[in-house]
């Protein structure tokens, strides 16, 4: 097993990749990018999610994403609201056929499943480093409602082809090459630690406790339930 960290500058420790690669561990923590935000509100919770880690796990048959529990238990307004930006309370299962989604919400969990590598990715040349990793630059379009509005919401994400696993934050995928960083709007995933391991230490679990259905069924659901608290 080889470990990799960087720390604040973002300088990972030397290593060779001479070993194969069956599975790998990443850390992810979260910021805000404050660029051009002018909601000041907005800007002084930033620090609520930067308390939180997310760990991914991943091998060449499937991969699971979730949090690491290290949130703090305040409950204040910006602890709250920080967990529902970070998707705190979600995690995340894909193998080579289907993404499932596990989410907890009002005391039930669902399971969401949907077919795998639907997201269309438009790949660049453009590269930086993460640390001593080489990741190029990828981005997708999706689609979120907003007030009964469909409206786009770009994706960036910059993937590393060196860690040769299709995985990434919040169920991502699709690209030759672990996603170490994640943009969604103002919110980005990046890592912080990355463990090489020459074994399958850590055993992935499928998620099975919980009510099984389409994304178009949770969907489906969540506009009823919407329109029956705008009714009440």
């Amino acid at each position: 097993m080889i470990k990799l960290k960087y720390f604040i500058c973002l300088v990972f420790l030397q290593t060779s990749f001479t070993i194969a690669q069956k599975q790998l561990s990443v850390t992810y923590s979260i910021k805000i990018n404050n660029e051009n935000i002018s909601n000041q509100r907005f800007i002084k919770i930033k620090q609520s999610p930067e308390k939180q880690e997310f760990k991914l796990i991943a091998n060449k048959l499937e991969n699971f994403y979730a949090s690491e529990k290290k949130m703090t238990k305040d409950n204040t307004m910006a602890d709250k609201l920080a967990k529902i930006i970070s998707d705190y309370n979600n995690s995340y299962y894909s193998n080579n056929e289907k993404n499932l989604k596990v989410i907890n919400m009002q005391s039930k969990t669902f399971i969401v499943s949907s077919k795998k590598n639907k997201t269309k990715w438009k790949v660049f040349k453009e590269s930086k480093k993460i640390g001593n990793f080489l990741c190029f630059k990828a981005t997708t379009i999706t689609y979120v409602n907003s007030q009964g509005e469909e409206k786009q919401n770009q994706i960036i994400a910059w993937y590393c082809p060196e860690l040769n696993f299709n995985a990434g934050p919040l169920g991502y995928n699709g690209l030759p090459g672990v996603i170490l960083e994640l943009q969604i709007g103002k919110i980005i995933y990046y890592a912080n630690e990355v463990i090489i391991e020459s074994e399958k230490l850590t055993k992935i679990i499928k998620p099975t406790k919980g009510e099984i259905m389409t994304q178009k069924e949770f969907d489906d659901l969540m506009l009823k339930l919407k329109e029956n608290r705008n009714q009440f």
